[in-house]
Parts: structure tokens; C-alpha cells; sequence
């Protein structure tokens, strides 16, 4: 049997922030302004997992769609990143180049939400765990069937699309940390 040409489908990707968990108020460093945590996960895409009532294949579940969901959970720091914050507060009024001052906290905030993939910017936390997912996670999963056992088609579209949700996550890092990811071009603030 010919391989189906899945390039053009796209992974089950969605983005939350995260108002729960918060950020420190007082930020010791620069990831304590905003973090990306990526999710991703085999899981039945409903009406998308038929299965085969007759002929040689019969019993034979296979997908339609590409079995795979994805999470960007995004955790912005909208208290320190705000006017009167002690963040804010700890800024100097006026600072050499290079170096924040207040006027600089609450500006930063867009950025950040940018940075972390609120927008899903391409060059985004979110952005690019998204689209690498999409280059690598459809092809490897297309040839995922199983006979008369959904339990095993999850299991087997998990296997086959781990090591794409790896290079994802790790392709989704900051450049300091083996990712991709540009760091936000900005003067450098204080941190407590």
C-alpha cells in the first residue's frame, strides 16, 4: 500500500496561559518573566479512527487525522512586568546603556507575550514547537493502524511520533539552552 502524503495536515495544537500557577513577584532571573511549557501527547482525533468492516483489511482501525495533540502552556509575569510592581520599584529611574530602567518594565511585557508564543509568533516558544511538531510528527504517524485494538493504535501512534515531539520541545528551547529560540533583543534589567 501507497503511503498517504500527510505534509499538509497539522497536529492538534492549542495555547493556554496560565493565570493559575504565577511567577514569582519578586524575579531572581530573566525566566522568572515569562516560561513555555510544552505538552504533547497520541490521543484518538474523534470521527478521524475508522476502522475497516470488510475485505482483506477488515477490523483494522487506521487515522484519518493526524493522532497527536498538542499544549503550549504560557505563564506571564503581568505582576512584576507592571507599573508600581516591586520589579518595577527596583529598577533605577534613570540607567546607563544598556540597563533598564522602570520606564522599560511595563513596555517589556508585550515582548515577553510575543516571546513565549501568546501570539504565536514563528519565532516564538510556542510558535516553533508548534511548526516543528507539524514538520515532523503527520508523516511519521500516517501509517499507524491496528487490528480490532484502539488501546494499541494510541500506543503505537505515541511511538511513532516520540521522537518528533522530542526535537520539538528541545528545537522550542532558548538558544542558551540548545533550542532555537532568539532571546528578546532589550536592555538588561535588575533582578532581586
Amino acid at each position: 500500500m501507497t503511503a498517504r502524503d500527510w505534509t499538509q495536515k497539522t497536529v492538534n495544537h492549542r495555547v493556554e496561559e496560565d493565570t493559575v500557577r504565577k511567577l514569582p513577584t519578586h524575579p531572581a532571573q530573566p525566566a522568572d518573566l515569562g516560561t513555555h511549557e510544552p505538552f504533547a501527547q497520541a490521543y484518538l482525533p474523534p470521527n478521524a479512527h475508522p476502522q475497516i468492516q470488510s475485505g482483506p483489511n477488515e477490523g483494522m482501525f487506521y487515522f484519518t487525522e493526524v493522532p497527536v495533540e498538542a499544549l503550549s502552556r504560557i505563564r506571564i509575569n503581568r505582576i512584576a512586568l507592571s507599573t508600581n510592581s516591586d520589579f518595577y520599584n527596583l529598577q533605577p529611574k534613570n540607567a546607563s546603556p544598556g540597563k533598564c530602567k522602570r520606564s522599560d518594565v511595563v513596555p517589556f511585557l508585550p515582548l515577553v507575550e510575543d516571546h513565549e508564543g501568546l501570539t504565536l509568533s514563528p519565532t516564538s516558544h510556542a510558535g516553533v514547537f508548534r511548526n516543528e511538531l507539524n514538520r515532523q510528527v503527520p508523516q511519521a504517524t500516517e501509517h499507524v493502524v491496528s487490528l480490532n485494538d484502539l488501546a494499541l493504535l494510541i500506543d503505537r501512534a505515541d511511538t511513532a511520533a516520540a521522537p518528533g515531539i522530542q526535537a520539538a520541545r528541545n528545537t522550542s528551547k532558548d538558544q542558551k539552552d540548545g533550542g532555537t529560540v532568539p532571546p528578546i533583543p532589550y536592555c538588561t534589567f535588575k533582578y532581586f
